[in-house]
């Protein structure tokens, strides 16, 4: 609990002949428990580390990671932005809480907590998350770069090129990822938006069956915020001519 190691207090009486007696006490001071060395939000499989999304807003999950296991007997609390998640136990060096935080506006949000231990004696800690739940902006247009335009040739098959182009400039680090398919197999290729004007180059759609080929864009933003556009169809083709215009 953060104790110290104990102490003592001594007192010397003397009488009224000079005759000294020592008494002694012993006492120990609680200074507290030992905060956590991190608390935030950890990576997950809809969201990066540190941040609260559009997926995850209902169900968050915030850790707090002690350099030891704390005392069972301490009792932690934690909130979000004045968002009460709930009192648990010690006795761990990782704890964790889930909350619901969709009532909470998006930004940099407090993470406070508050150990108290078995004498009374609370310590508090302190960390923050980033809620981001609005979606990237989608593409205006998508489609596989000629020539022929919209068109997978024997020739181009290995270094497929897909050009996407948004109306609303998305932000520059947001991923844009494009999916070609034939239905039962596809491949995928990933650039950085930029400046809205991306192509994702050189995806090899060698293994893609001849016919229809879907063309399918994801735009995913830091926050692991994406939403998903279908660009237009291309076609395989086993010979150069039936893709010609």
């Amino acid at each position: 609990t953060g104790a110290n190691n104990p102490y003592v207090l001594g007192m010397k009486l003397i009488d009224p002949l000079g005759n000294g007696t020592w008494s002694s006490v012993q006492f120990t001071v609680d200074s507290g428990a030992t905060g956590p060395t991190s608390v935030g939000v950890p990576a997950g499989p809809n969201n990066p580390a540190g941040y609260v999304n559009a997926a995850t807003q209902t169900a968050a999950t915030i850790v707090a990671a002690f350099a030891a296991p704390t005392d069972p007997a301490d009792q932690i609390a934690l909130s979000v932005d004045g968002l009460n998640l709930g009192t648990q136990a010690g006795g761990s060096d990782t704890l964790s809480w889930t909350g619901d935080l969709s009532s909470l506006p998006d930004g940099t949000l407090q993470i406070l907590g508050t150990i108290t231990d078995p004498n009374g004696v609370q310590t508090t800690f302190t960390g923050s998350l980033i809620k981001d739940t609005m979606p990237p902006p989608a593409p205006a247009v998508a489609g596989v770069v000629g020539p022929p335009p919209n068109t997978i040739t024997p020739q181009n098959a290995s270094c497929v090129n897909v050009a996407v182009a948004f109306n609303q400039a998305p932000d520059p680090a947001d991923t844009v990822t494009v999916t070609l398919s034939d239905g039962s197999n596809s491949v995928q290729g990933s650039a950085p938006a930029g400046d809205g004007q991306v192509t994702v180059s050189c995806m090899d759609a060698s293994s893609l069956s001849t016919g229809p080929v879907s063309v399918t864009v994801t735009v995913t933003d830091v926050a692991g915020n994406s939403v998903t556009f279908t660009g237009t169809p291309a076609v395989k083709v086993d010979c150069q001519h039936q893709g010609d215009n």
